[in-house]
């Protein structure tokens, strides 16, 4: 008898520690992500936002993710702007059993860096059609002086230290998807809404965008 209850004390040891295992490696597997994501849309002009993301399975629920975001608008036009974005995200999902598709609201905030390409623009070149003579002198009355100078104090100044604060912050707010393609690979798509501070500050729309994108889970 003794020998019995040793073999199924023994047996029950066994397969306590091998759950034990299996739990333990299963929340060691697939805490890290990395992707691309693919976003475009209209906010005053045809717009891209490409980003590259890496991510952390925080828990079932809730995800980390630090992304790295282009946004170029204008792309046709002298007036093209490229910006990149740095920024801290986080995603929450719900608890809520639609397997494969799991359904997540995210919020992000980071940096945002104005990019001018080289070789853009106008290279600086004078656009008064009648150019001046240099050996020609100018002669201003007393009474246009006086206007000239109340003219220059009405031009107005640059922007303020708030506003260069809140221009160089970016902001992203996202509804979307995920696909569960096989364990490893997930599909995203979602709807995003974003731009920099200043913009909430001027009450501006912000730049929406559809995003497409795919994540390798390792």
């Amino acid at each position: 008898m003794k020998i019995k209850r040793l073999c199924v004390l023994a047996v029950l040891l066994t397969s306590s520690l091998a759950g034990a295992a299996s739990n333990s490696a299963s929340k060691s597997e697939d805490k890290y992500y990395a992707g691309l994501n693919f976003g475009a849309g209209w906010g005053g002009g045809f717009i891209m936002k490409p980003s590259v993301v890496f991510g952390y399975h925080h828990d079932k629920n809730s995800k980390f993710e630090l992304e790295v975001l282009a946004n170029m608008s204008d792309i046709t036009q002298d007036t093209r702007k490229i910006g990149a974005s740095l920024l801290a995200n986080y995603r929450y999902y719900p608890d809520l059993d639609i397997d494969p598709v799991k359904l997540y609201v995210s919020g992000g905030l980071g940096g945002y860096l104005q990019v001018i390409p080289f070789g853009f623009g106008e290279g600086g070149e004078s656009k008064d059609p009648k150019p001046k003579d240099p050996g020609a002198t100018t002669t201003l009355s007393a009474g246009e002086a006086i206007g000239a100078a109340e003219e220059n104090k009405k031009e107005p100044s640059g922007p303020s230290l708030v506003d260069k604060i809140l221009g160089s912050i970016s902001y992203k707010l996202k509804v979307g998807v995920d696909y569960e393609i096989t364990p490893q690979i997930v599909g995203a798509v979602g709807v995003t809404a974003g731009g920099q501070l200043s913009g909430i500050k001027e009450l501006q729309i912000p730049d929406a965008t559809l995003e497409v994108g795919i994540r390798y889970n390792f």
